[in-house]
This record gives C-alpha cells, sequence and structure tokens, in this order.
C-alpha cells in the first residue's frame, strides 16, 4: 500500500470512488486530497484502492470525504489515510480533524455505517453546521427574492474594475468586517475569484459589504445517438457574503446573479455552503426549499498526540486499541 498527495492529473483514476463529486473542491486553494494505492502483483502497476479529499479551514482540517473500494476494506487502508489528516493538523498546530456529513441524496448508501467508523477512532465530538443547498440560476433568478430589485446599482462594483494593487486590500477590509465568514488564507484567495462575479459596495470611498465567488469548472460528457457530446459544467460557490444592511446585501446578490447569468447562462449550478446562523437564515429567504442538514464529528489533536505517545510507550495493546494509530 502507499499513500500519496492526489494530483489533478491523476483525478480520472479515482472518480469511481467519488460519486458525490466532492473532487471538484480540490479548485478551491485550501483543499487537498489523498490517495491510496496497492501494487498489482501480475503488472506491477498501481491499483486505486481509497482516496481522502479534505479541506483545511482557520483552525481544523475538514475530511469532506473518506472513501476505500471494497475489495481493498479492513486492511488498514482507512486509518493510513486518516493519520496523514491528523500529522498534517499536527504539525499546522491545528485544534481537530473534523470529519463532515452531509444529508446528501443517497450517501447512507454509498457509505454504509460511515459516522460508526469515525467514532471508533477518536471522532467522539459533534457539532451541527448551518447547512448546504445545491441549485442552479435558472431557479435563483425566479425567486420572489429578487423581484422589483432596483436597476440603481452604481455603488456596486465588480473585482475586474478594482485596480489590481487594491484588490488584495479590499479582499482584507471584507475579511475584517462584522459577520464576516471567509475560511481561506486571505493571502491565497485573490487570482481564484471570478473577477466578474465578485462585487464590493462601496459607499463614501469606503467598503461597506462584498460578495466573493469562485466558480469551478468540470468537463462533462454524455452520449446520445452512438455520439459522444462534451460540455462544461460550471458550479459557482459564494465564499463570503457580508453587508451592513439588508439593502446592500440584496444588491450585492441581485449584481452576482445578473452577471452569472450574463457569463455562464441560465444552467450554471450554485453550491451554497453557510457557515454561520445568520447566513442559514438568509438562504432560507432566497433560496428554495430547506438546506440538507450536515454535522461533524471532531477528533481533538490534543487526544490524538497522546494516544501516539502512549502507543510508543506501551506498544500493541494501545494499537488494537485505537485503529488510527496503526
Amino acid at each position: 500500500m502507499k499513500i500519496s498527495r492526489l494530483r489533478k492529473e491523476h483525478k480520472e483514476y479515482f472518480l469511481g470512488m467519488d460519486p458525490l463529486m466532492k473532487m471538484e473542491r480540490l479548485s478551491f486553494p485550501n483543499a487537498f486530497a489523498f490517495a491510496a494505492t496497492v501494487e498489482n502483483e501480475k503488472t506491477k502497476t498501481d491499483i486505486p484502492a481509497g482516496m481522502m479529499i479534505c479541506t483545511l479551514q482557520e483552525k481544523e482540517i475538514f475530511i469532506e470525504w473518506l472513501y476505500v473500494d471494497p475489495a481493498f476494506r479492513m486492511q488498514g487502508i482507512g486509518e493510513a489515510l486518516l493519520v496523514n489528516a491528523f500529522d498534517i493538523a499536527e504539525k499546522a498546530n491545528l485544534q481537530a480533524v473534523c470529519a463532515c456529513f452531509d444529508g446528501q441524496y443517497g450517501r447512507d448508501f454509498i457509505c454504509h455505517q460511515e459516522e460508526i467508523y469515525f467514532k471508533q477512532r477518536m471522532f467522539e465530538t459533534e457539532r451541527m453546521l448551518p447547512g448546504e443547498w445545491l441549485t442552479d440560476l435558472r431557479t435563483l433568478v425566479a425567486q420572489p427574492y429578487f423581484a422589483q430589485m432596483s436597476e440603481n446599482l452604481k455603488q456596486v462594483i465588480p473585482l475586474k474594475k478594482i485596480p489590481r494593487s487594491s484588490v488584495l486590500k479590499s479582499i482584507f477590509a471584507l475579511a475584517e468586517m462584522a459577520g464576516s465568514a471567509i475560511v481561506y488564507p486571505v493571502e491565497e484567495m485573490r487570482r481564484f475569484f471570478d473577477e466578474d462575479l465578485s462585487v464590493l459596495k462601496i459607499k463614501d470611498k469606503k467598503i461597506c459589504g462584498g460578495l466573493l465567488i469562485q466558480c469551478v469548472e468540470n468537463d462533462e460528457s454524455d452520449v446520445h445517438d452512438k455520439k459522444t457530446i462534451k460540455w462544461k459544467r460550471h458550479v459557482l460557490y459564494p465564499i463570503l457574503l457580508c453587508a451592513e444592511s439588508e439593502e446592500d446585501t440584496k444588491e450585492l446578490l441581485y449584481f452576482a446573479l445578473q452577471a452569472a447569468v450574463k457569463k455562464y447562462g441560465k444552467d450554471a449550478d450554485v453550491h451554497v455552503i453557510a457557515k454561520n446562523q445568520a447566513q442559514r437564515e438568509l438562504m432560507e429567504q432566497i433560496l428554495p426549499g430547506e438546506g440538507f442538514e450536515s454535522k461533524l464529528l471532531l477528533a481533538e489533536i490534543a487526544s490524538y498526540t497522546r494516544h501516539k505517545t502512549l502507543q510508543e510507550n506501551y506498544g500493541e495493546t494501545l494499537k488494537n486499541a485505537f485503529p488510527v494509530l496503526k
């Protein structure tokens, strides 16, 4: 068995292990993945055996997806992948490693007893997440929230119209505003934003709000009448939204929505991840339906470090007690 970082150019070999399309998040600046491979004794080639997709948050690593091929389970592959997440968190002085469980349809069927697996491996603390929504631009345009919207949006300015030398300063200003829920390292974010859709609200030469959006582009294909049709699928992720007033919020969203439809068409998807209760309440006003439930199971890094030290001192007994430490 070999564990290595999963590079974008090798994603296609692991697509069968990613039915919920979590790998599209590898386009995010704070995302990374590990791949587990097993050598085929006859061909001497590496066979994909498992994968783990993570995002690095301010104080925690989120495991978005952990999967081991059924043919290679009960061989310690999942534990080996987990150790990499723990080791990174420990070296970065983070507080916890979190396993994310969203309410997407069919997840329980794909990953049976997933929660039990993590709970047996030091993931003991439970925390609820505000929620996630999957929709598209066509649906958003039809929402009553945007009805009778004022066309006077002169104070809303897309990032592409802001001098390059001022963009990073502007993003810092947004991150420091009350109510911000930015999760990426600010210095790394600038080049990841869609500068047509990401906008600022400026009053009296002062930033009073902003909406930052990242677009993930995926290659899609389908067979119709024996012909393979290929196209680009665009997924828009709102990364940060903050404003001083409800009217400012509405103007930012309206401007970005119109720009998105113009650039990508109404078939583009939108994936919203609420990061606090205020954002959830806003999304419930705007988006159709309820966001699917999400939660975290947390494993404290202090516990991992303590168990690792005990294992070094006491050997096989604790190895068996804590499989994650194999």
